[in-house]
């Protein structure tokens, strides 16, 4: 019969890519299936076709542009799969599996002339659209003009359909791709209010410090990078961020003896870095790296003799860090 001989082929195909039988025999079995098949092709069968195509373009029999093709038709029947009752949640879970192995070959360059392609029929799909905002996010495809137009139309179109943290955080990251910092503050926050776990939290919050610190408000940006460490214990990253807006402050910052602020600054973003590695030990290289660079511009003994200082002295730094630490010389 039709259907079970669309059934047999896919499991037929699933076991041949299993044992690492001929690769071209493989594929043609799982094709055929799914062209059978068509919206009822199993979802083992639509992962099975995605290895099996992508182990043909590494042989060079298939291209690129075959893959994404197949990529795109593999996922479409999941998406029409996935909200059925008895088998949902296998085709979710094919979805994720096509995703995982194909992630090599969707880089920007495949993947915003396929949003453009694909915008028009599917901006009020929820599914694609979801999806297509994750990948383009996840790739940074925001950062050419053509990524960033239909990003911004992706991430809008999905955050009207499902206004949720997710799309909230899109369109933010868009308008800090663009350098306009307040709005994209402003939707940060959106997400931030709509987040469903502590890891979501700290993830926004610690944007919002972020986009404070690209638009040097450092006294703000120090604020929100603590609010997001209260959220994710063991995390060094906000500390490291406040470290490099004491550096960044060095300009600024004088309390007024004789440009020991300057030197100050450096002393209390080497503590940052230091605090950083203690709690995180994931970021240890970066911290040591950034505690050579500043202590590099540590002051000599020379530099402070007529101030009366010596290495391990107590100093309140003033400014607007207002944070306690001690002299530090080279």
């Amino acid at each position: 019969m039709f259907g079970q001989k669309c059934y047999v082929l896919g499991l037929k195909g699933q076991a041949m890519l299993s044992f690492k039988q001929d690769k071209q025999k493989t594929f043609d079995l799982l094709n055929e299936s799914n062209e059978l098949c068509g919206n009822k092709t199993q979802s083992g069968t639509l992962v099975a076709l995605m290895f099996s195509i992508i182990n043909l373009e590494k042989a060079g029999v298939k291209t690129v542009d075959e893959v994404v093709a197949m990529f795109e038709k593999t996922m479409a029947i999941c998406a029409v799969n996935k909200d059925n009752v008895k088998d949902g949640d296998k085709y979710k879970s094919a979805e994720q599996k096509i995703l995982n192995v194909s992630a090599k070959y969707l880089t920007c360059e495949v993947l915003v002339p396929l949003a453009q392609k694909n915008f028009d029929t599917n901006q009020a799909n929820l599914d694609w659209l979801r999806t297509n905002m994750k990948l383009l996010k996840k790739n940074k495809c925001y950062d050419t003009d053509e990524g960033s137009v239909v990003f911004g139309k992706v991430a809008e179109a999905y955050f009207d359909l499902e206004p949720s943290a997710t799309g909230a955080s899109g369109i933010a990251t868009l308008y800090l791709s663009k350098k306009n910092y307040p709005t994209a503050i402003e939707w940060f926050n959106k997400a931030n209010d709509m987040a469903e776990s502590d890891e979501e939290k700290a993830e926004y919050l610690f944007s919002i410090a972020k986009a404070y610190s690209y638009n040097k408000s450092y006294g703000k940006a120090k604020l929100f990078a603590l609010k997001a460490a209260g959220f994710k214990k063991g995390w060094g990253a906000p500390y490291v961020l406040i470290g490099d807006c004491y550096a960044q402050s060095s300009k600024t910052c004088d309390d007024g003896k004789e440009g020991v602020g300057k030197y100050g600054v450096y002393w209390v973003a080497v503590d940052k870095y230091k605090k950083a590695k203690a709690v995180d030990a994931s970021i240890v290289s970066i911290a040591n790296r950034k505690i050579a660079s500043v202590s590099s511009r540590f002051p000599t003994v020379q530099d402070v003799f007529f101030l009366s200082l010596k290495n391990g002295d107590a100093y309140q730094m003033k400014c607007w860090i207002n944070e306690s630490t001690t002299v530090k010389l080279k």
